[in-house]
């Protein structure tokens, strides 16, 4: 099956590119974080497949059906569809597969702190029986990318069962997933699925600095607004900015040596979306279809007055701090994560560290008040 991965970091637009490039015809999207199909990829179930099959197991071997699964040269491991299901439990999200399945829901973020939802229509059984028919019909032998394949064509074939938007006449439709953030699962994908196509996202670092902010404060001041608090946890992500200055490095070096990569400007998907998606469109070889400029989850349109998407950032730094702040961010994002030499970086971090005892002292006054 052919794959689009869709990669980036936390708050970089991942969920949007996703919901945009959904209910083309020749394109079915996994809207649920699961993992159940990259979680393979990671190095614990691959120690699991090459190592776990232990003395006591080998004796199930006349009775039970398994396979070789092959990782590479003389790497090669045993796998009955018992371990195959075991591995989905203890490193994926398959749990929250079955919930939404159960609930015959999927929810989804309208905006920051507001979920709405839309109808799911799947089967866990019947999943799980195709699955199965794939570990049984398909030779006593398979690649980890084969196995991974699998995955996704028994998530597919339920899908189409199951009256989705996909198109059963069209060629060889792409299965469209989202990576968990950072580099590491790129590179994981990467260096094992070789026909798959990656889209990784890029998002100014003061803006993401700005939405993950947002999304920390939320969590931790529920009850209320305390700008004092938010501009600590703002501009408290040192270390958050360096890793994200090296997965824009990252990105660029990955992108310059394959052609299955192509990154995609956050702020160009929001403001130009339909120059954007002209270009992912040719990159993935498929049909202009006017579906791929708005929004949608399993061809529903999800955008409403509750939440805007496109044409506008919700989580823009520029519209909610003041031109002081926002300067002093600007630079904050710009020095800390360049490389630059240790005496231009030392009057940022002097500045910021003495608004953070201003900000300090004006939050505990706020709080004996």
């Amino acid at each position: 099956m052919k794959k689009v991965f869709i990669c980036g970091n936390q708050m970089s637009g991942k969920n949007i590119l996703r919901k945009l490039l959904d209910g083309h015809p020749n394109i079915i999207c996994n809207h649920i974080h699961d993992r159940v199909a990259t979680s393979l990829l990671g190095k614990g179930p691959k120690s699991y497949i090459l190592k776990g099959w232990s003395k006591n197991r080998k004796s199930f071997v006349g009775s039970a059906r398994y396979i070789e699964v092959c990782y590479g040269p003389d790497l090669t491991g045993r796998l009955d569809f018992s371990d195959l299901l075991y591995l989905l439990y203890c490193f994926s999200d398959y749990r929250f597969l079955h919930r939404c399945a159960n609930l015959g829901l999927v929810y989804f973020k309208a905006k920051e702190g507001v979920l709405e939802a839309v109808p799911f229509k799947f089967s866990i059984a019947d999943f799980e029986q195709r699955l199965y028919e794939h570990f049984l019909n398909e030779g006593q032998s398979a690649s980890i990318e084969r196995l991974v394949d699998w995955i996704y064509e028994a998530y597919a074939e339920t899908l189409v069962d199951l009256e989705s938007i996909v198109n059963a006449s069209s060629d060889e439709p792409l299965f469209v997933d989202t990576l968990s953030n950072g580099t590491q699962p790129v590179l994981e994908a990467l260096g094992t699925l070789s026909d798959a196509k990656f889209l990784i996202m890029d998002r100014e670092i003061s803006g993401l600095l700005f939405a993950n902010a947002v999304r920390i404060f939320d969590q931790q001041e529920a009850g209320g607004v305390n700008k004092y608090l938010f501009s600590k946890i703002l501009f408290s992500q040192t270390g958050y900015v360096e890793r994200l200055t090296e997965f824009k490095k990252t990105i660029v070096s990955l992108s310059e040596k394959s052609d299955n990569i192509m990154v995609v400007s956050f702020e160009r998907m929001i403001f130009e979306t339909r120059d954007l998606l002209e270009d992912i469109r040719a990159f993935l070889e498929i049909p202009t279809d006017e579906i791929l400029y708005r929004p949608t989850i399993f061809g529903k349109s999800i955008e409403s007055e509750s939440g805007q998407i496109l044409g506008r950032i919700n989580d823009d730094p520029r519209d909610n701090l003041s031109k002081e702040d926002m300067t002093t961010l600007e630079s904050y994002s710009r020095h800390l994560g360049s490389g630059e030499k240790r005496k231009t970086v030392i009057p940022i971090r002097a500045q910021i560290g003495m608004k953070k005892i201003y900000w300090s002292a004006l939050e505990k006054l706020g709080r004996r008040v």
